[in-house]
């Protein structure tokens, strides 16, 4: 499922693919600690120590203008939250299929050359 995590200032900070499974333990227990990707060494060398290798993330709920209540994800640590692997919410994967083609046509043309 398609959810946008958050920050504590509910600035939105990207869209993830949960599994149904960990949003009903973010439910169940308002909060999970999720893995988070190690940088690959094409970023250049970083101090193990200053990787995290998982988050927290926490769930509240807020009212909805209908009177129902909806889940919303939240990050405390929103630099780290970035590195989490996103999804592209339905609008946005045409610009998204368009460009990820550039790149592989401009890549084709300079291993041409």
């Amino acid at each position: 499922m398609k959810i946008v995590l958050y920050t504590t200032e509910f600035e939105p900070i990207t869209v993830l693919d949960l599994p149904i499974k960990l949003i009903e333990l973010l439910e169940e227990h308002g909060g999970v600690r999720v893995p988070v990707a190690q940088p690959s060494k094409l970023e250049g060398p970083t101090p193990l120590d200053q990787i995290p290798s998982s988050i927290d993330l926490f769930c509240t709920k807020i009212m909805w203008h209908d009177g129902s209540l909806h889940n919303v994800l939240i990050a405390k640590d929103d630099a780290t939250a970035l590195s989490l692997t996103p999804t592209w919410l339905p609008g946005q994967l045409k610009t998204i299929q368009a460009y990820n083609n550039l790149i592989k046509n401009l890549i084709e043309k300079l291993q041409k050359d």
